[in-house]
């Protein structure tokens, strides 16, 4: 039988309602939409406040983890993400950022 990892980081953005998860020993600890912390309703910018949320009240460091699970599909309801995005443009900035982080982090 397969051991299972003892902590797992779950983190799901880039559509509308991203959040984050730790699991410890298959047991979900803790769990938090961005929403709650931005107070951008259906935030789908990376969930940051929400990972820290979470690994802190798992009492966690990011060593800590032993893998990231990443569920993002990104052509999952176009139409509802272009509407998020002109209702709340200031999600749009956010994903730029994030963008760039990611193009920087890969040369």
């Amino acid at each position: 039988m397969a051991k299972l990892p003892v902590n797992i980081l779950g983190i799901s953005y880039s559509h509308g309602d991203s959040s984050a998860c730790v699991i410890q020993r298959g047991v979900l600890v803790a769990a938090a939409e961005e929403e709650r912390f931005s107070r951008v309703k259906h935030d789908a910018s990376f969930p940051h406040r929400a990972i820290q949320y979470c690994l802190d009240h798992a009492q966690l460091s990011p060593d800590a983890v032993n893998v990231i699970a990443i569920a993002r599909k990104p052509s999952n309801q176009w139409l509802k993400k272009i509407l998020l995005g002109l209702a709340h443009p200031a999600i749009l900035e956010s994903r730029k950022r994030v963008e760039n982080f990611r193009t920087l982090d890969q040369h």
